[in-house]
């Protein structure tokens, strides 16, 4: 999880109106001829006006392709409740991990200068990292065919109706039907650990990557080093990107997913206006006030959002090594 949140269990509801889901108006119906007032007869001589006059039947209004499926994975505890920023309807995966767990075996190596402080952290604390894979598994079990997976923590607010248009545009202009995807905020924390997505702000899937990563076998491998083997010491997300790593997935940043909000003297300087999550905000009013805002903003200028918004940083870009903000060079004016 993330090395640097306070007491975060991962080491790292707004109405589903006006994000771009409503469907498009009906055509118009074509326009009848006038009917003759009653009580008086055509004359003979009279005949219907020629088809051409009538004019072209009018086109239907273009559909908005629709928004791809979609199940939330949310790292929390057995008390957690459903998250303000999702509606009943939503397929959503709630995963407490257990509290205890086998200790690692004395010849694993522990990652002391990547973990900090989190290598003296509570026991149940390495039972979340010690879990995540498994609740992975659960998750594919429990929602096995949706277009997207996205992983987030308790803590993460979710801003759907910018959600909802990213899939949109990543599904249809930005993405390749084999191309697989593994994207939000990215982090490096040394060559032995490579490049990973933190996991509190938001990891987005595509579904066909989690499920490649079960069908070759390689999900229940990584299972096993992460609870009992060479991964037992490593964090969560590490744990995901290594494990993305042996299929030949490695990670995508992206500024519209935010970590550390919560240590940006400004809200709004780190979660970005358009942005998709943001963590940590713990406070479910301050969540469900934030979710209000964004749907307003988005119910404005939502339609402005293009494939460019929505693609990847390019890797050379992204800055892999800052510890507070997901921050794409050259993305935003600055």
């Amino acid at each position: 999880g993330d090395p640097s949140a306070d007491g975060d269990i991962s080491g790292a509801a707004a109405a589903d109106g006006g994000d771009g889901d409503a469907a498009a108006p009906p055509p118009a119906e074509a326009t009848t001829a006038a009917q003759q007032p009653a009580g008086e007869e055509t004359p003979p001589s009279a005949a219907p006006p020629p088809a051409a006059a009538q004019g072209p039947s009018p086109s239907p209004a273009p559909a908005l392709n629709p928004t791809p499926s979609l199940a939330y994975f949310m790292l929390g505890y057995e008390s957690s409740e459903r998250p303000v920023w999702s509606t009943i309807s939503d397929n959503l995966l709630l995963f407490a991990p257990p509290q205890t767990c086998p200790d690692c075996p004395q010849s694993t190596k522990v990652r002391a200068e990547e973990s900090g402080r989190y290598v003296n952290a509570p026991p149940a604390w390495w039972c979340a990292q010690r879990s995540y894979m498994q609740g992975l598994d659960k998750l594919i079990e429990r929602f096995p065919s949706v277009d997207y997976y996205m992983l987030v923590d308790h803590d993460t607010v979710v801003f759907p109706p910018y959600l909802k248009a990213l899939l949109r545009l990543l599904e249809y202009e930005v993405l390749d039907g084999p191309d697989d995807l593994y994207m939000g905020h990215g982090r490096k924390l040394s060559e032995e650990v490579g490049r990973f997505i933190m996991s509190g702000g938001g990891v987005l899937l595509r579904g066909q990557t989690l499920r490649r990563l079960s069908a070759s076998g390689v999900l229940a491998d990584c299972m096993k080093r992460q609870q009992s083997g060479l991964w037992c010491w490593h964090h969560l997300d590490w744990v995901l990107g290594e494990c993305l790593r042996e299929i030949n997935v490695l990670p995508r940043g992206h500024d519209l997913f935010q970590q550390y909000v919560h240590k940006c003297r400004e809200f709004d300087t780190c979660c970005l206006p358009d942005a998709v999550s943001c963590h940590m905000v713990r406070d479910r009013l301050t969540q469900a006030k934030i979710v209000e805002e964004r749907t307003q903003k988005f119910k404005d200028s939502g339609h402005l959002l293009s494939a460019s918004w929505a693609r990847p940083c390019n890797d050379a870009l992204y800055v892999w090594n800052s510890s507070r903000e997901s921050k794409c060079s050259g993305r935003r004016p600055t």
